[in-house]
């Protein structure tokens, strides 16, 4: 009974998954708009017998929409509810495979090619989770929306 109920919940945050990616992306794009603004305003030059070259950062990006972070914690939630369901999937399709050749053990399960590379997507998104939450702030972003707006 409980794992229906975790399997409808994991179906719940799944499906949050496009409208988050939406919020992400309009965010993303929002905060390049402040970076080309804030570069804009910087000039390369001189001081002293150096060359100084200021690149921006996204701080007035940070401060304008100060639920960034809260939007890529949605979408990595959603991202791993996707492939819980994904792992669930392909444990069920892998355990009907290898019980056709007579396997029924967890050790030849844990085997396998595909439930070993599912396992490992589903680890390295919960091991996102943890650094978009602990990453400083202005690292975060950058670090992380990338993957979490390409799905690899």
């Amino acid at each position: 009974m409980q794992a229906v109920a975790e399997r409808i919940t994991r179906a719940v945050r799944a499906e949050r998954l496009p409208s988050a990616l939406q919020k992400v992306a309009k965010l993303d794009k929002i905060r390049n708009a402040v970076l080309a603004e804030t570069a804009a305003s910087m000039v390369a030059g001189r001081q002293g017998g150096f060359t100084v070259l200021v690149s921006p950062n996204d701080k007035k990006f940070r401060l304008r929409h100060q639920n960034w972070k809260q939007a890529l914690l949605a979408l990595c939630t959603a991202r791993i509810a996707q492939a819980e369901a994904e792992l669930l999937e392909i444990v069920d399709e892998a355990k009907a495979r290898l019980a056709r050749y007579g396997y029924h053990d967890n050790e030849t399960l844990e085997a396998d090619v595909v439930v070993r590379r599912a396992r490992r997507k589903l680890a390295g998104l919960q091991s996102r989770l943890q650094r978009i939450d602990s990453d400083p702030p202005d690292e975060a972003w950058q670090q992380h929306v990338g993957a979490l707006l390409s799905d690899k």
